[in-house]
């Protein structure tokens, strides 16, 4: 049996903080049930990217946030596969 299942990164844009970001928010999605936490990045909303799901620009800190957000990614799938198994 196939299930289905996705990673889907967002933002809080109805809770900017006093500095003017917003918290990077992760969605599982496995078979239509949905589980959701905080990834504990901020980001300015400006710069999120909707449909890439990242933060849009060449900055240091812009890199370095998409690869946290990758690595997050990256062991959410590990473990799905794991468990899959």
């Amino acid at each position: 049996m196939k299930s289905t299942f996705s990673v889907l990164f967002y933002i809080r844009k109805n809770e900017v903080r006093k500095d003017g970001k917003c918290g990077i928010m992760v969605r599982i999605t496995v078979d239509g049930e949905i589980k959701q936490f905080s990834s504990k990045l901020d980001v300015d909303p400006e710069q999120w990217d909707t449909p890439k799901g990242k933060v849009a620009g060449k900055t240091q800190e812009v890199i370095l946030t998409n690869k946290a957000l990758d690595g997050i990614k990256a062991a959410i799938i590990s473990h799905y596969k794991v468990l899959c198994q």
